[in-house]
């Protein structure tokens, strides 16, 4: 294009005239063949201004006009959904905006610009600001650690992908694989754990999965996740920090021989444990999005999301016992370590894995979302003695069938389960009477009979949130029809005309795991701050219309 002089009549508050001769841009196509003009904010946010809003008309005419500072008029304004001013963190949030196609190599690290590590004087940035409305996509897994298929075995992980700076050796053996795979867990409150290059697994002692001092594992001993040989820190991406005493509700569990502190996590009331070191990465850590089908000369290619700074977290050193899983853990719980690392007050689960519903390609996480996302839905409080607890109204299978629930014996929402696990003896004994099935003894399941599915009515699952918020889950996901064959190492005790359920008895914790939260079609928000927890899709009604 070209800059062509014009001259601008104003009028001040004198009803004097006055005249402004200033340039401005033209270009060489008019409004129609305009095309969109993408505005990079640093460090990658982007928004698209329409083509035919930054050139005016057919003869070329544009917004860009000289001036004695650079402004930003209407034109972009009102380009993005929304625009956040927040004065007290100086932050800009950009709703509707994007981030930049920024890709990474899966042999290569990504090159990050120093100038994204210094504010304004030239500092390193130690309090980055809160991430808004972050989408991060995720993948969703069964126990086998594959896709999930729908009415053959519950959805069991979901699963982020992370880059370390260090994860850039052509040699696999001692830099790693270029992403690792963790679990995202709703129903860890606590500290983020990662495999490190040294993480064995080892054979508790007296069948104690637990135990309270770090074991010593054979010489011969198992990768933590012998499947995935590769998939963890490597030593050059972090620094431990031997000197600080374990987090919060984070047990001690003795030394190493360099005198590293070693720390544990016991979880699922002693199904397994993890134990670990203090660690800070050493260079950025980035979100990524799950692996796409798209390559180039390097091989496939992943999106970055987000780049996380000094992020702290435990290097997996010991999990007991064996089990050849997915170990790597960014817990999300009620004020986690990660959650706060990041500035995020507020969580948002879209997840969707079941039926009609199932969009395998947008099952995503959302930090900090943006409050249109779910301001007008349902919503009900939540208390967080250590992590976020739901009051329940009851359970309802189809029209004629109510289980009612105790306000006084809340559940946790967890997305490192894979069952709606009941802890309550009585409310056990009123599913078994409800739907004529039996509790099995060897694995601690719900078993139905196929005639109570085979009814008029379709055995769809209400869940009822207390004040009477529904959310609806096909029969298909609560019990799935399952394998013949064996699955995770034992056959089914059951068999023939029965259909095992995702009811499993708990010891000490009701809870509503990954089946809920990806198969009921909604949305769920938890607001720390306010302790509100939003059910997006959900529907209100009153509990007694269930009964009736």
């Amino acid at each position: 294009g070209e800059w062509k002089e014009e001259t601008i009549m104003h009028q001040d508050t004198n009803s004097n005239i006055y005249s402004e001769t200033r340039q401005r841009l033209y270009a060489p196509f008019g409004q129609r063949e305009a095309q969109n003009l993408s505005v990079k904010f640093l460090p990658d946010v982007v928004v698209s201004m329409p083509g035919n809003v930054w050139v005016t008309d057919k003869d070329g005419r544009t917004v860009f006009v000289t001036y004695h500072r650079n402004v930003f008029g209407l034109p972009l304004i009102c380009s993005a959904k929304g625009w956040v001013f927040d004065d007290e963190h100086q932050v800009l949030h950009v709703v509707g905006g994007k981030r930049k196609d920024m890709i990474l190599p899966m042999d290569k690290k990504a090159e990050v610009s120093s100038q994204n590590e210094k504010d304004d004087t030239g500092e390193k940035d130690d309090d980055p600001a809160s991430p808004f409305d972050l989408e991060v996509p995720i993948d969703i897994w069964d126990v086998q650690s594959g896709p999930v298929e729908y009415g053959i075995v519950a959805p069991r992980y979901a699963i982020g992908y992370l880059h370390m700076d260090g994860n850039d050796s052509d040699d696999t053996t001692d830099g790693g694989a270029p992403f690792q795979q963790f679990t995202y867990d709703l129903g860890n409150p606590r500290f983020t754990t990662l495999i490190s290059q040294e993480c064995r697994a080892c054979i508790p002692n007296d069948e104690d999965h637990c135990p309270s001092y770090v074991p010593s594992c054979e010489k011969n001993s198992t990768l933590c996740w012998p499947s995935h040989p590769y998939s963890f820190a490597p030593s050059t991406s972090y620094y431990d920090l031997a000197s600080s005493s374990c987090p919060e509700g984070v047990e001690e569990a003795g030394f190493l021989e360099d005198g590293s502190r070693v720390c544990s996590m016991c979880f699922d009331g002693g199904d397994h444990s993890r134990f670990f070191t203090l660690a800070e990465a050493s260079g950025n850590v980035l979100l990524l999005a799950p692996p796409s089908d798209k390559k180039d000369d390097n091989g496939s290619l992943q999106q970055i999301i987000h780049t996380i700074k000094n992020l702290q977290f435990g290097a997996m050193i010991r999990t007991v016992p064996p089990i050849d899983r997915v170990w790597a853990n960014i817990g999300i719980g009620y004020r986690s370590s990660f959650l706060g690392q990041l500035n995020v007050t507020s969580v948002m689960l879209s997840m969707r894995s079941c039926g009609d519903t199932a969009l395998f390609n947008d099952n995503k996480i959302i930090f900090n979302p943006a409050p249109w996302r779910y301001i007008e839905s349902p919503s009900t409080t939540f208390s967080a003695p250590h992590n976020r607890m739901h009051l329940m109204d009851g359970f309802a299978f189809g029209m004629d069938t109510y289980v009612p629930l105790n306000s006084s014996d809340p559940f946790l929402i967890d997305t490192g389960n894979d069952n709606i696990t009941v802890a309550d003896k009585f409310v056990r004994q009123m599913l078994e009477e409800e739907t004529g099935g039996t509790w099995n003894e060897d694995d601690g399941y719900l078993y139905v009979h196929e005639d109570f599915f085979n009814k008029s009515q379709e055995r769809e699952l209400t869940i009822v949130f207390h004040p009477g918020i529904e959310a609806i889950m096909p029969a298909l996901a609560w019990a799935p029809v399952g394998r013949d064959e064996e699955n995770n190492g034992s056959k089914r005790k059951l068999t023939g005309n029965m259909r095992k359920t995702i009811f499993s008895v708990g010891d000490h914790v009701n809870v509503l795991g990954l089946p809920f939260i990806s198969c009921a079609g909604i949305d769920l928000v938890f607001d720390d701050q306010e302790h509100i927890f939003y059910i997006v899709g959900g529907t209100l009604n009153s509990p007694l219309s269930l009964q009736n």
